[in-house]
């Protein structure tokens, strides 16, 4: 009989958690032992798929165990040589997926074949290693992204098994047939099965919101230390060119030379201020060059006061001036023209 590659899978799907179901598929599988390599290399594959959860990884571990300790008894040692080439690339990639309760349990298994010498010693202390370099590193996770890592980590056990319970139910729905006598009875295990995946898949909805909002509150503290970090930087850089002595050297040097705008104003500034000086200068000098006298400035002061009291005391008799010099005008008038006449009265006599 030939091996069946989908038989074998089908053996792996339908393991259950009993002593009972495992040995009875190991004695399917010691049949097969003429092709063992092709049942280490089609069990390889299976461990790595990610829709198989890890509830049916452990269950095909615990299987290969059977198997291996079965056929040393019988003296058949295919399996041993074949599942040796496997175990320790399949064992260490699916570890780091196993919450902690399941990781103790394949841990047991390992150390049963390291005592029992099942595999080679260098594969099994390898494997052994593996799995403590992986529990080191989960136990340096910061305390800040733990609970992250916690929630996380809940979504990936629950994916695979949400999309086993979706596809149980979704062929139990189809399978009922409302003409069956059966029928109402049919129709409460698909509600079971429903009720079972919906509190799977609250339990993903939970935990992803949590994910997100751990993920978001740590996305928006690593920014504000980004900016922290920054402003350190650009504070550092600062003091270090504040201090750098090329630099101090530099500036005491600027500091002699005025700007150059300042020259350009200075140049307005001294058309303006040189004329300005010159203005001034003159004034200065006429100054200087008439003396100046307290007395002539007292005699002036007087003399202004005089006048002002005579143009006070002679504005009331204004209008009477005015009439006193209209009539004399008229006496000027008939005076000229008399002195006329007689003028030329003696040019005609001496004619």
């Amino acid at each position: 009989m030939s091996f069946s590659e989908d038989q074998f899978i089908s053996k792996l799907t339908s393991l259950e958690d009993s002593q009972e179901s495992i040995s009875n598929s190991a004695k399917w599988v010691l049949s097969q032992y003429r092709d063992s390599n092709k049942i280490a290399k089609c069990w390889n594959s299976y461990v790595l798929r990610p829709d198989v959860n890890t509830r049916r990884k452990l269950l095909a571990i615990y299987l290969v165990n059977h198997v291996v300790q079965q056929a040393k008894g019988q003296k058949i040692g295919h399996f041993q040589e074949s599942f040796n080439g496997v175990i320790l690339n399949a064992l260490s990639k699916i570890y780091r997926d196993f919450p902690s309760d399941l990781k103790q349990k394949v841990k047991r298994v390992v150390t049963i074949w390291k005592e029992r010498g099942t595999f080679s010693k260098d594969t099994l202390n390898s494997l052994l290693r593996r799995f403590e370099d992986d529990s080191h590193s989960k136990a340096d996770i910061p305390s800040d992204f733990k609970v992250a890592v916690t929630e996380y980590m809940k979504v990936r056990k629950n994916e695979h098994n949400i999309k086993s319970l979706k596809s149980r139910f979704d062929k139990s729905i189809m399978e009922l047939d409302s003409s069956s006598v059966v029928y109402a009875e049919n129709f409460k295990t698909v509600n079971k099965i429903a009720h079972v995946t919906k509190d799977s898949i609250l339990n993903d909805i939970t935990s992803r919101k949590k994910t997100i909002a751990e993920l978001s509150r740590l996305l928006d503290e690593q920014k504000n230390k980004l900016e922290e970090s920054e402003s350190m930087m650009s504070e550092i850089d600062f003091l270090l060119l504040s201090k750098d002595p090329s630099k101090m050297d530099q500036a005491e040097k600027n500091e002699d030379i005025l700007p150059s705008y300042e020259y350009n104003n200075d140049d307005d500034d001294d058309d303006d201020d040189s004329s300005s000086s010159d203005n001034d200068g003159e004034k200065t000098a006429n100054k200087r060059s008439q003396p100046v006298y307290a007395e002539d400035d007292e005699q002036e002061d007087v003399k202004r006061t005089k006048v002002t009291d005579y143009s006070d005391e002679n504005n009331t008799s204004s209008d009477t001036n005015n009439e006193e010099i209209e009539n004399n005008d008229g006496n000027i008038a008939e005076g000229s023209g008399i002195t006329s006449n007689i003028q030329d009265l003696l040019s005609k006599l001496a004619n």
